[in-house]
């Protein structure tokens, strides 16, 4: 029973046993369609990925907190999805997907597991439904042609191999793969039991794609040198239970991730950097039918400077590139036909990582920088605060630098290491701090740091007043002296993911669970997860 108590638990119909109160989840890119990653909770328990296990925490109320329930996986786990509080989907590399019913954490039960050949490329959940995108090539090596074959073990405890039929792979002369890979979509209900996944396979050209997933579509961008520098994209339309070809097109240059597509009012589009008929780097901006035909487009953006971070709002889009210095430009997309470039706001450093807090500001998260003549140097973490309620003149209206050069943080990297929760003011994320350790003032600017740090800062952010302020941080990391001489060896220490749940603040590494007062973050108490 893993130390459970089973005195103190009571269920409802949801499996939880009290009314849940407000809960932060993961921070995705498009609402309604969720993303993996290593932690999940639904308000009660917490969900973890640790290692090659998935532990299961009873976290509120906090000082009722214990493990209880563990699960291993098949293979490693990747992450996790959550549906409907009690339906745990654990993907894996190899790759699979198992299933789980944790109405009793203390005993999950597996209810369903399949797997794929081929390699990971993207997956999502979308209401009940996962939407897994795999890839393999196909011919092996000894010239045998390969057909994708998916296994099955439901609750009855056998196992099906079923190889997708050859007549059933999508080919089209113009969307070949020249590198002959298939590209497999695997569709799998998880509120049933035992339920058939629907797989698809096309032959398509998504080697190393970018996904990204509307509620309506899922679009691969394959970046093309060969072509002439091309991002080749491919939308396949969701259906009720499938996913079908749709149409395919291209854009000139390449991506930086997911957050450069965005579909909006049957259009989509698509921020990327290239090079012009003189050789030059710039950014441009393509705004695709549903056919993925080019209809309105902006070109030449910033010469010489390459794309740190985009983000689309309804009828905005903002980009920031950078060179010395980060200029977030502001554009009106109201006609597809017809896209503006509206303002630009050039300061030092850039952002890595923009998120809307409403309609007329944007959070920035990325690096300072120094500049020196014609050179400049990376330093600390930079938040910044933008304010673009008139387009035409953007403006960062406060900023806050952590750390020096070397500071690094997860967030950078992976927007799920980000807990926003706009409407409490509240922002958080992981922070590998360096500092320099003496009293010298005159250091040089290539100098890094020394990592004297990490754990979770906590910021309180309101718009409105342009208040943007350290509310306080949180190491699991007790012996900071020993950390600075190794801080390797204590990577286990390092805080991964922080949220909340009602007025209970939480931080997540693989060592521990740590549980904290949301207004003022004093401690309450802690979990060992070892």
């Amino acid at each position: 029973m893993y130390g459970v108590r089973p005195e103190l638990w009571t269920f409802s119909d949801s499996g939880l046993g009290r009314t849940v109160g407000a809960y932060s989840t993961t921070n995705i890119q498009v609402a309604g369609v969720d993303e993996l990653d290593i932690v999940k909770t639904n308000g009660t328990f917490i969900y973890t990925v640790v290692d090659d296990e998935v532990i299961i925490i009873r976290a509120y109320p906090p000082e009722l907190a214990e493990i209880a329930g563990r699960i291993t996986p098949m293979d490693s786990p990747l992450g996790l999805f959550l549906y409907d509080s009690n339906r745990l989907v654990v993907i894996s590399q190899g790759i699979s997907i198992e299933v789980f019913d944790v109405t009793y954490p203390s005993n999950p039960q597996r209810i369903n597991w399949v797997t794929f050949e081929g390699y990971f490329i993207g997956v999502r959940l979308i209401q009940n439904k996962i939407y897994l995108i795999a890839g393999m090539p196909t011919e092996d090596t000894f010239g045998n042609t390969l057909i994708p074959e998916v296994g099955i073990t439901g609750t009855w405890g056998t196992i099906i191999n079923m190889r997708v039929p050859a007549s059933q792979i999508f080919y089209d002369p113009k969307t070949i793969d020249t590198f002959f890979h298939y590209t497999s979509i695997l569709t799998l209900d998880i509120s049933a039991p035992a339920a058939l996944p629907d797989v698809k396979c096309f032959l398509i050209g998504t080697s190393g794609a970018t996904v990204y997933v509307s509620e309506n579509n899922l679009y691969l961008a394959t970046h093309q040198w060969f072509a002439g520098s091309v991002t080749t994209i491919h939308r396949l339309q969701i259906m009720e239970d499938t996913v079908a070809y749709a149409a395919s097109g291209t854009v000139a240059g390449y991506l930086l991730n997911q957050f450069s597509l965005d579909e909006y009012e049957e259009h989509l589009r698509v921020f990327t950097t290239y090079y012009d008929v003189n050789s030059r780097q710039v950014s441009g901006l393509s705004i695709l039918n549903m056919q993925l035909e080019l209809v309105g487009s902006i070109e030449g953006l910033a010469p010489n400077e390459q794309i740190y971070s985009a983000r689309f709002l309804g009828k905005m889009g903002f980009l920031v590139t950078f060179y010395k210095v980060d200029p977030l430009f502001v554009f009106n997309l109201t006609e597809p036909t017809n896209p503006q470039l509206l303002g630009e706001l050039k300061i030092p450093g850039f952002s890595n990582y923009l998120h809307p807090l409403d309609s007329n500001h944007l959070l920035g998260i990325g690096k300072d920088v120094e500049i020196q003549g014609d050179n400049w140097w990376y330093q600390g973490m930079k938040i910044s605060l933008f304010n673009t309620t008139n387009p035409f003149d953007p403006q960062e209206t406060t900023n806050l630098i952590l750390g020096v050069r070397g500071t690094d943080s997860e967030a950078l990297e992976d927007h799920k290491a980000i807990l926003i929760d706009p409407e409490k003011g509240l922002l958080s994320m992981p922070i590998r701090l360096c500092e320099y350790l003496t009293n010298n003032t005159d250091i040089d600017p290539r100098e890094h740091g020394t990592i004297s740090w990490q754990g979770a800062y906590v910021f309180s952010v309101n718009p409105a007043n342009a208040s943007l302020t350290i509310q306080g941080r949180i190491t699991h990391i007790e012996d900071l002296d020993a950390f600075r001489l190794d801080w390797w060896a204590f990577r286990d220490q390092f805080i991964r993911r922080t949220g909340y749940i009602e007025s209970m603040f939480y931080a997540i590494s693989n060592s521990k669970i740590t549980f904290h007062n949301l207004t003022d973050l004093s401690f309450i108490g802690e979990l060992s997860l070892t």
